[in-house]
């Protein structure tokens, strides 16, 4: 079960038919729901948990077989934090940081058209 902190949320994961029997084993929250996708046998949990922080770390821990897809914010943090993550691991490519605070976001760019920018 996956419970740490102080408030509540809905998520909803999608999991590829790969990990689809490992998820459906076991029971992740008291009030978890799940979906099977007959088209191409993934599995969509939904679940009501208090670990924000912990349910991101979880599902990149199953890498392209998990997918966040609600709620919209838990969705846009993975997408940067992949975005930036990739950028450490591809050589072509940079990370741009662009705006501050809640606005920033992250650009993922080839390194040649970078090195134009900082020139």
């Amino acid at each position: 079960m996956i419970t740490v902190g102080d408030f509540s949320v809905v998520t909803t994961i999608r999991f590829s038919r790969e990990f689809a029997p490992y998820i459906r084993e076991r029971i992740w929250a008291p009030n978890q729901r799940l979906t099977e996708d007959e088209a191409d046998g993934s599995l969509i949990l939904e679940m009501e948990t208090s670990g924000w922080l912990d349910v991101k770390r979880w599902v990149m821990s199953y890498g392209m077989h998990a997918e966040v897809l609600k709620p919209q914010e838990m969705r846009k943090e993975m997408a940067e934090e992949l975005t930036r993550s990739l950028g450490r691991y591809d050589p072509a490519h940079t990370v741009i940081r662009q705006g501050s605070g809640r606005g920033t976001a992250y650009v993922l760019r080839e390194r040649a058209v970078d090195a134009e920018i900082i020139r």
